[in-house]
């Protein structure tokens, strides 16, 4: 059987290009590594897990990063933010504030993804309690306010108030505070957890303290009651130092005691920074020789607590910047691989295309006489393949090359350059996507109904709705199988025009069924039609092209204020 010369040249020039618009996309997760890379990844993240545990910071913050990167490979955006999480966790907790802020930020856009959701409320209140660490109370407040925003369960959101009061509390805004705080202390679902209604009293009773309120000592004392019982040592640590306060001036002996009682617990517990807190309370407190040996004791302390915080993030830094220097030299190596291989695939190609261009020659002359009342449709064809072959070339080749030389030259050690990194790539992933989306084949058999609707609803996103009505009213099944793909592709090619021209935010379909006439009604509200616009040219004469050749019809105009209305008709 022959085949229409110009069917036989676009496929020509298909076979030429497929392959640079299908490999990045499906070869990663074809490739036999991929399993392999997860399980991998996977053990590392249990080895960090338990070395984070234990308090070993260093070694986990070793495997965590080398975790992510896999799970970065291998685009596992669920497990690359729990490994990220964690990093930042252990650079908040060691002191490395200004490291702690860089990760969390690399990690926010990996939040736009459906799976990460969960992960929204740890990612934020961590960046507020590391801008709070490092001054920054606007920031601060603002990630709170975020992470109370996706915040699900009352304890919890009770929770984040007490954080975004302690803010308020650091900013001097003491009566803003005082409204969050009363509300959360007279709150039954702070009251039936021990633990946080010891916070919000305590955080009452530092915040009347310094108001000169009489009232400061009784929420101390509540609180402090509350934290002994059940036995919550930094909650009583901290209850500790607002006693030594709250008698600082009225009985020092006893505010020297409950200083003395911060040092030792804060020791015990391993908490430096309090460790120091307590001992310039003692200082203060002291004379002579003890005053002497208290200050040799809070410069020596400083001085080591320090030096291990600069240790920390010479070694945080270090690990990630190593990392990053191997994965850039793997990355340079598999473009400069990739594209030597799709040289060669195009050498291949180009040599095929000549071969068959010179077996058509004399194959075209002899259709253009026996088959010239097939033109229009064969013409149109050719301009539809060619249509996708231009756009592989011109929106996929071009763009890939602008981003190898952009990863090439650029610094990735500053975050905005990353960013653009990777909007760049999810770019080039959308129109590759929808290139394929628009040429694949089409099931056409029982699953026909299901596909059709999933290929609509694909073109829902958070900024355009796509609705359906009546849409099971139409029996596919009785249908044939040239008029569902004409009705699959007319309805395509008015998705992609919604998409990418119309801005419509909302696209109503109505289906309906009346004896064996079967129409669709498409509307939208967005510019509507234009003479002057390639869909116009283009795709609309498609559109009518493929329902003249299943014997139907499909008819234009613009809605009654904005937007565009198509009614698709045809016959069982």
């Amino acid at each position: 059987m022959f085949y229409s010369p110009f069917f036989l040249f676009g496929i020509a020039i298909l076979f030429m290009y497929c392959d640079k618009g299908t490999y990045s996309t499906q070869a990663l997760r074809k490739s036999p590594g991929y399993h392999s890379d997860i399980e991998k990844a996977c053990k590392q993240t249990e080895k960090a897990d338990a070395l984070y545990n234990k308090g070993v910071y260093d070694s986990a913050f070793i495997y965590y990063n080398s975790a992510k990167q896999l799970f970065y490979k291998n685009k596992d955006s669920l497990r690359l933010c729990y490994s990220m999480i964690r990093m930042a966790d252990i650079q908040l907790t060691s002191g490395d504030y200004f490291g702690c802020e860089a990760t969390a930020t690399d990690l926010l856009p990996f939040l736009t993804i459906k799976d990460t959701l969960k992960y929204h409320e740890q990612t934020y209140n961590l960046l507020g309690r590391c801008y709070r660490k490092l001054y920054n109370y606007q920031l601060a407040g603002k990630y709170y306010n975020k992470a109370l925003a996706v915040t699900k369960g009352s304890l919890a959101k009770s929770i984040v108030n007490n954080n975004i009061a302690s803010v308020y509390t650091d900013n001097k805004d003491y009566y803003k505070a005082l409204n969050i705080l009363e509300k959360l202390n007279a709150s039954e679902v702070v009251a039936k957890h021990p633990e946080t209604k010891g916070r919000v009293l305590s955080n009452l009773g530092q915040i009347y303290y310094i108001l000169k309120k009489p009232l400061a000592a009784g929420y101390i004392k509540e609180g402090f009651a509350i934290r002994k019982e059940i036995k919550d040592l930094r909650g009583m640590l901290s209850s500790y130092l607002l006693l030594s306060q709250l008698y600082a001036q009225t009985n020092k002996g006893l505010s020297k005691d409950y200083a003395l009682k911060a040092y030792n617990l804060a020791t015990a517990i391993n908490s430096s920074d309090n460790r120091l807190s307590a001992l310039r309370i003692l200082m203060r407190k002291s004379a002579g020789a003890e005053n002497v040996a208290r200050t040799e004791q809070y410069l020596t302390l400083s001085d080591s607590i320090e030096k291990v915080k600069m240790t920390a993030k010479s070694e945080f830094a270090k690990i990630k910047y190593d990392s990053k220097i191997i994965q850039e030299r793997l990355t340079r190596q598999e473009i400069k691989n990739r594209r030597d291989d799709e040289e060669h695939r195009f050498k291949v190609r180009l040599i095929i295309f000549g071969s068959v261009l010179v077996l058509l020659i004399p194959v075209v002359f002899f259709y253009i006489k026996r088959l010239k009342y097939k033109e229009e449709k064969v013409l149109q064809a050719y301009v539809t393949e060619t249509r996708i072959s231009k756009k592989i070339h011109d929106e996929l080749a071009n763009d890939m090359f602008e981003v190898m030389v952009y990863a090439e030259t650029q610094d990735f050690a500053e975050p905005g350059q990353k960013q653009k990194l990777v909007k760049n790539l999810d770019s080039i992933y959308n129109k590759t996507r929808d290139i394929s989306r628009e040429s694949n084949n089409i099931d056409t058999g029982e699953n026909f109904p299901v596909v059709l609707k999933d290929m609509l609803a694909d073109y829902k996103t958070e900024d355009s709705n796509v609705m359906f009505i009546k849409y099971n009213s139409i029996d596919w099944q009785v249908i044939s199988k040239p008029k569902k793909i004409a009705v699959y592709r007319v309805l395509q090619e008015l998705m992609v025009n919604m998409k990418k021209h119309s801005g419509a935010d909302v696209t109503v379909l109505k289906f309906s069924a009346e004896g064996k006439k079967i129409t669709i009604q498409y509307n939208d509200n967005g510019k509507g039609l234009a003479a002057d616009k390639i869909f116009y040219k283009n795709g609309l004469q498609n559109a009518d092209s493929r329902m003249k050749s299943v014997n139907g019809s499909i008819t234009f105009e613009n809605g009654p204020e904005k937007g565009l209305k198509a009614l698709i008709e045809f016959t069982l």
